[in-house]
């Protein structure tokens, strides 16, 4: 019977599988995200992560729920603030907080879980501070769908995309250009 080094198994938590998992998909893109890669840094078969883990969306929807946990539409709140202040303030900070979460957007989109609460906080926020100015519910939802999409839109838009290996290669030409013609070559 082949030795099994406990020491690796310990190691081989599900908190360990999506944190090590977040950060190859934040360093190379999501795509770049599997269970047989994240077996081979943990030295470990692809098997000893079905433990821990169901399949692959298992993971992904994991990590979906860990990167939207703690958003806080609401910081720097005062209870002084208009509504459309508190408004603007909210998406400031909803932007601001995923910027600091690169696969954010990514994971809500490929999210099919059914743990909502921390998906559901940003909208509870942005949902209170539309019917604390007399919005009908009605209304509210549908200002909540036309802002979140326009405020996903804008972020789609201006955050960089994941890298990938022909994004990596231009970039390691542009930056190879830009060093001949500064050279005067």
């Amino acid at each position: 019977m082949p030795h099994v080094d406990q020491g690796k198994h310990r190691a081989l938590t599900r908190a360990a599988i999506v944190g090590r998992a977040l950060k190859i998909g934040e360093t190379e893109g999501l795509d770049a995200v599997s269970l047989r890669r994240l077996a081979s840094e943990f030295g470990v078969t692809p098997m000893a992560l079905y433990r821990h883990v169901r399949d692959k969306q298992d993971l992904i929807n994991t990590m979906g729920e860990f990167v939207m946990e703690g958003l806080d539409l609401t910081v720097g709140f005062r209870a002084s603030m208009r509504w459309t202040d508190r408004m603007r303030r909210a998406m400031l900070n909803f932007r601001d907080q995923m910027d600091e979460r690169p696969l954010a957007l990514q994971l809500q989109i490929a999210y099919s879980g059914d743990n909502l609460s921390a998906f559901w906080r940003p909208i509870e926020d942005v949902l209170g501070i539309l019917l604390s100015a007399g919005f009908k519910p009605r209304e509210a939802a549908k200002l909540i769908r036309i802002v979140s999409n326009l405020l996903a839109g804008y972020l789609l838009l201006v955050r960089p995309a994941a890298p990938t290996p022909i994004r990596r290669a231009i970039a390691e030409i542009a930056s190879c250009c830009a060093s001949v013609s500064s050279s005067g070559c």
